[in-house]
């Protein structure tokens, strides 16, 4: 028992940090990523309220996950960093936008 007290605290440690995101307003959709991992998505809808966010769940130290406007990852970017953060663009039908982690330690 003493053993387990002791190890509880190092458990959230070995945990992989996850980034969710989400096309629409149902908020579905999600993945776990590793430093480099990229992603893309296009745009569903020509509604003006059909968004792109992003949701950080991270149990690291020290991340950065980049957006881009254009699915090859170049252009202008938004970097999310912290924990428990989140962003949103406005989605116009045909645009696209790809995520890139440039940095992601426990």
């Amino acid at each position: 028992m003493k053993l387990l007290t002791l190890l509880l605290p190092l458990i959230p440690l070995c945990r992989a940090w996850e980034v969710d995101f989400y096309t629409e307003s149902d908020c579905a959709g999600s993945t776990t990523w590793s430093t480099g991992d990229t992603a893309v998505m296009s745009c569903q809808s020509t509604s003006s309220s059909d968004y792109v966010s992003v949701w950080v769940d991270v149990v690291a130290t020290n991340f950065a996950v980049l957006v881009y406007k254009e699915a090859d990852c170049a252009g202008p970017s938004w970097a999310i960093s912290g924990t428990h953060e989140t962003t949103t663009g406005n989605c116009q039908n045909g645009d696209w936008k790809s995520f890139k982690v440039v940095k992601a330690t426990a």
